[in-house]
């Protein structure tokens, strides 16, 4: 049985978290998800890297799932999803 990698940062759509999500879809062999309580500013985070991770030859952009860490039934379900 084959099991997928999976990295998931929190936070990801500014600053250091932008930037470790940026090099783990550069690096990283599995899926990078990038997490965010809000989800416009999440998936325009995901869209954003998108582009910059095509124009340097990387195919494999985070997907987004939303999750607010500070509620932990909200976020324990999120886990179970990804």
């Amino acid at each position: 049985m084959s099991v997928q990698r999976v990295a998931v940062v929190t936070g990801g759509h500014k600053g250091i978290c932008y930037e470790i999500v940026k090099a783990l879809c550069s690096q990283f062999d599995g899926i990078v998800y990038l997490t965010d309580r809000d989800e416009k500013r999440g998936l325009d985070a995901c869209k954003k890297l998108a582009k910059e991770l095509m124009k340097e030859g990387c195919k494999s952009p985070p997907k987004f799932h939303q999750l607010d860490i500070g509620n932990v039934k909200k976020a324990s379900k999120g886990f179970e999803i990804m």
